[in-house]
């Protein structure tokens, strides 16, 4: 995925947002939970010295015919000029599946 953002508002930052994701989904652990499993790297790169290269691994569950799925998401820098520095950042989520 490519976005090309240009701020219309004076002062705005401008630039570009590369994304890549692998994912996997559906995979069964034992009769009737499910596992789906993404990885995500991403670089930005914006006006104003907003430069990085990031990974985000994400795992999510969820139980056969509920509609909950619960997931774990983490976004470490793997290099970045952005101050302060994004370093490592997670957070753990319930979904509605409809």
């Amino acid at each position: 995925m490519y976005w090309n953002d240009n701020g219309q508002d004076p002062g705005s930052i401008k630039g570009n947002f590369y994304n890549s994701v692998y994912e996997r989904t559906d995979i069964a652990i034992g009769e009737s939970i499910l596992l789906s499993v993404s990885l995500q790297f991403f670089y930005i790169g914006y006006t104003g010295n907003n430069d990085g290269l990031f990974i985000s691994p994400r795992i999510a569950s969820s139980v056969d015919n509920i509609p909950l799925s619960l997931y774990f998401q983490a976004t470490q820098a793997l290099s970045s000029n952005i101050e302060p520095y994004p370093g490592f950042k997670w957070n753990v989520g319930l979904a509605y599946i409809f």
